[in-house]
């Protein structure tokens, strides 16, 4: 009934091929969206800015507010949903 076509932050002005396949599939996903009859919905979620990884959001806003600067927003309209990852353990 639903495809997601789960995405990265690489797919932002890609300059690897990583980042242009996942924007490939983003457009791919939304002109299968528009394109193709009911009743699958298709839609993309893009993740980016995990914890402890090279480039995130939160070493960057930690550097502003250590520097009294005002926190820095991609877009004024744009939402921010954070997501916690816990370790699976998997029994067999």
């Amino acid at each position: 009934e639903i495809f997601l076509n789960i995405s990265t932050d690489k797919a932002v002005e890609s300059s690897t091929l990583y980042g242009a396949t996942k924007l490939l599939a983003e457009k791919l996903t939304t002109w299968a969206g528009i394109h193709l009859n009911p009743p699958t919905k298709f839609a993309t979620v893009r993740l980016g800015n995990i914890m402890e990884t090279r480039g995130n959001v939160f070493e960057v806003w930690k550097e502003e507010v250590k520097n009294k600067k005002p926190i820095s927003i991609t877009h004024p309209e744009m939402k921010r949903y954070f997501f916690i990852l816990r370790k699976l353990l998997i029994l067999f």
